[in-house]
């Protein structure tokens, strides 16, 4: 759809984004996709399209810290596997 369109500009920079935060491109494009569901859930969520670039770059990070925080916690130092 026409909301959708924009974010698909940013496949690139959202996987790089993540990449840089998750040290890990699998990992990077499940944060891209998650991002992507996210926002063609709730296009709302941008109330400012002027503002949709730090809007997505923002959420990028956000999300790959996330994963980075979940991703230690399950396979951290004082867990097994």
């Amino acid at each position: 759809g026409a909301c959708g369109a924009p974010a698909l500009r940013w496949e690139g920079p959202l996987r790089r984004i993540a990449a840089r935060v998750t040290g890990d491109v699998h990992e990077a494009e499940e944060v891209r996709q998650s991002i992507f569901v996210r926002f063609l859930r709730a296009p709302g969520a941008v109330r400012e399209p002027e503002r949709f670039a730090a809007w997505i770059r923002r959420a990028a990070v956000n999300e790959a810290i996330g994963a980075v925080r979940n991703d230690r916690g399950a396979h951290g130092p004082w867990t097994a596997g």
